[in-house]
C-alpha cells in the first residue's frame, strides 16, 4: 500500500478529502493528517509516506517551503497540491519544484479520482523500476559470483593452463582483485563426513566458506575458494609482510573456532598449508604441497595446521625392514594364512612408527602399497577374488578419510581380513563344487551300474583324488553313498508299491538277488519281506 498524508489548515477539508474516495481501490492508505507545514514535516519523518496531498498555503510553513524541506527528508516524495483560483501562480511555482499534479478548490470527487489514478500509476512504475534495478544489480552480482566460482573450481582441478594464470587475465576475465604479492594454497579437509548426521553435509560447505571469509577477507587482496570432495581449497593473495599473521590466524582458528563449533563436533578437520609463492603460475606447486601436508595428519591426528616439510631421510620402501616385511607378507598371502597376515600388519605399524623421519604421507602410501601387494600376490597365484576390482579404490577412498595411524591400520586389517575370508570361502565352495556335481550325477544314475571311474571322469578328477575328497566332504565312501541311495529307494518301493522284491532288486541296480538281500539286511537289520510286513 502507498502511504498518504493529507495536509490543510482546515480540518473539514482534510476529512472531506479522506471521505471522498475509496483509497483501497488505488492501493493507498491515509496514514495521517496535518494542519500546518511543520506538522507535515513531523508526520513525514514518522510515517515515511509516498504521497502528500497539501494545501498550497498553510500557517507555519507555506506549501512551497514545506515541499522544499520535505524533499530533503524524502527525495522521492510525490505531491498533489490543492489550490484556490487566486493562488494559481503558487501552483505554477510548485510545478517548477517538480510537483506535477494539482487540484483546484473546491475539491471535486471525479477530479480527485483521476489524479489519484494517475499518481498510483506513477508510484507503481517507480516501484517496478526499482525492482528491475535491484534485479539487474542482483543478476550482475550473481554473474560475477559465477565467474569467480568457475575459475576457482577449474583452478583446483588443474584445468587452468599456466599461461592463463596471469593476474591481469584472471582479474579481467573472472572478476578478481589479485595483486602482486604472495600466493598460497590453504586446504581445510573434513573427515568422517559420511558418518555424521545427514543434515550436516549440506551445511558444511556454507560453514566452511564462512570460516574462510572470517580468516582472510581482511588479510588478503583477494582469494579464490572451492569446495570439492570434502575439502575447501583456497588460494589466498596477500602482502608478504602478512605471512606470519596468516599462520597465526590459522592456528588460532583451529584452536578457538573449530574446537568450539557445533557442526565440527560431528566431523574432524585438518588444515594443510602449501608453500608461499610469488607468482600465481606456481599455484599448482603450492596446491600439491598443501595436499601433501594434509596427509601428515596420520601421525599427529586432526585439528592441526600442517605445513609442507622437505624430507631428507631415506624412504621406507628402500629400507631392509620393508624388504623383509614384503617377503613375509607375500608368503602369508600365498598360503592364505589369515592369522599370520594379521600379525604382519601389526608388526608393520610398529616398524613404521619407529622408523627415523617417517612421514604421514609415507604411512598412508604404505597401507595402499600393502593392499597392492595382496592383490598382486593373489593374481600371480591364480587365486580369484570376487569384487577384487573395487577393493583398492574403496580402500583408497576410506583411507583418505582416516585421521590417525590407529584408524588407518584398523581399516587395512579389516579390509584384508574381510577379503581373505571371502577368498577362503570361495576356495572352499570351489573345492566342494565337484562333489556337488558328483552327488547330483550319482542321484540321477544310482539305479544303473554306476562306477567310481565313471563319476570321477564326470568331474575331471582321477579316482584316487576324487575318492579322498568325496569321503572328506560327504562322510561316505563312494560305495557307501551309492548303497545308501539304493537302500532308501528300496524302502520307499517296499512301503508304497506291490512290486515284487525281485523286480525292486533289479530296479534299484542290483543284478544278484542274494547280494541285494544281504546288503538290505545289513543296512536295515531286516530282510526285505520282513520290512514290507512291518512298514507297508
Amino acid at each position: 500500500m502507498f502511504r498518504v498524508i493529507i495536509a490543510d489548515d482546515e480540518k473539514k477539508v482534510c476529512q472531506l478529502i479522506r471521505m471522498l474516495v475509496d483509497w483501497d481501490k488505488y492501493g493507498m492508505e491515509v496514514v495521517a493528517t496535518a494542519g500546518d507545514g511543520m506538522e507535515v514535516l513531523d508526520r513525514i519523518k514518522e510515517y515515511r509516506p509516498h504521497l502528500i496531498i497539501s494545501d498550497i498555503r498553510m500557517p507555519g510553513l507555506n506549501g512551497l517551503e514545506m515541499i522544499e524541506k520535505a524533499r530533503e527528508v524524502e527525495k522521492e516524495l510525490e505531491f498533489i497540491i490543492i489550490s484556490g483560483h487566486r493562488n494559481f501562480e503558487y501552483a505554477q511555482t510548485a510545478i517548477k519544484f517538480g510537483v506535477n499534479d494539482y487540484i483546484l478548490k473546491p475539491v471535486n470527487r471525479e477530479e480527485l479520482q483521476v489524479t489519484l489514478s494517475r499518481m498510483r500509476d506513477k508510484l507503481q512504475a517507480r516501484v517496478d523500476s526499482q525492482i528491475t534495478s535491484r534485479q539487474i544489480v542482483t543478476d550482475l552480482a550473481a554473474n560475477k559470483g559465477r565467474l569467480r566460482n568457475s575459475f576457482s573450481s577449474m583452478l583446483f582441478k588443474n584445468l587452468v593452463e599456466k599461461q592463463k594464470l596471469k593476474i591481469e587475465t584472471v582479474n579481467s576475465e573472472f572478476n578478481y582483485n589479485f595483486k602482486e604479492g604472495v600466493f598460497q594454497v590453504v586446504c581445510l579437509k573434513f573427515y568422517h563426513v559420511k558418518a555424521a548426521e545427514r543434515e550436516i553435509y549440506p551445511a558444511l560447505e556454507g560453514k566452511a566458506r564462512e570460516w574462510f571469509y572470517r580468516l582472510f577477507h581482511e588479510l588478503t587482496y583477494d582469494y579464490a575458494c572451492s569446495f570439492q570432495n570434502n575439502i575447501l581449497f583456497g588460494l589466498i593473495n596477500y602482502r608478504k609482510e602478512n605471512q606470519l599473521t596468516v599462520k597465526r590466524n590459522l592456528k588460532a582458528f583451529v584452536n578457538e573456532v573449530i574446537s568450539q563449533d557445533v557442526i565440527l563436533n560431528l566431523v574432524e578437520v585438518t588444515v594443510g598449508l602449501g608453500n608461499a609463492v610469488s607468482d600465481m603460475e606456481q599455484a599448482e606447486e603450492s596446491l600439491k604441497k598443501a595436499l601433501y601436508a594434509i596427509q601428515q595428519r596420520i601421525i599427529p591426528g586432526s585439528l592441526k595446521v600442517l605445513e609442507y616439510e622437505q624430507k631428507d631421510s631415506r624412504p621406507f620402501t628402500e629400507s631392509r625392514e620393508f624388504g623383509d616385511f614384503n617377503r613375509r607378507m607375500i608368503s602369508s598371502i600365498e598360503k592364505l594364512e589369515l592369522e599370520q597376515v594379521r600379525k604382519e600388519i601389526d608388526g608393520l605399524r610398529r616398524i613404521l612408527l619407529e622408523y627415523p623421519g617417517i612421514t604421514g604421507h609415507e604411512i598412508l602410501q604404505m597401507t595402499k602399497e600393502v593392499l597392492n601387494i595382496y592383490l598382486l600376490t593373489l593374481k600371480e597365484n591364480n587365486i580369484l577374488i570376487s569384487g577384487g576390482e573395487k577393493l583398492l579404490p574403496e580402500f583408497n577412498e576410506n583411507a583418505d578419510d582416516c585421521v590417525s595411524i590407529q584408524e588407518l591400520f584398523g581399516l587395512l586389517k579389516k579390509t584384508l581380513e574381510d577379503s581373505m575370508k571371502q577368498v577362503l570361502e570361495d576356495k572352499k565352495q570351489a573345492s566342494i563344487r565337484p562333489i556337488r556335481i558328483a552327488k547330483q550325477y550319482i542321484e540321477s544314475n544310482f539305479k544303473n551300474s554306476v562306477t567310481l571311474e565313471e563319476v570321477s571322469s564326470q568331474v575331471g578328477f582321477n579316482t584316487s583324488y576324487f575318492s579322498t575328497i568325496f569321503k572328506k566332504e560327504t562322510g561316505f565312501t563312494f560305495l557307501e553313498y551309492v548303497t545308501m541311495l539304493r537302500m532308501n529307494e528300496c524302502k520307499r518301493l517296499l512301503r508304497e508299491t506291490d512290486k515284487s522284491i525281485a523286480s525292486i532288486c533289479e530296479e534299484i541296480g542290483y543284478s544278484d538277488m542274494k547280494h541285494f538281500a544281504k546288503c538290505f539286511k545289513k543296512y536295515t537289520g531286516l530282510k526285505p519281506n520282513e520290512f514290507r510286513k512291518l512298514y507297508a
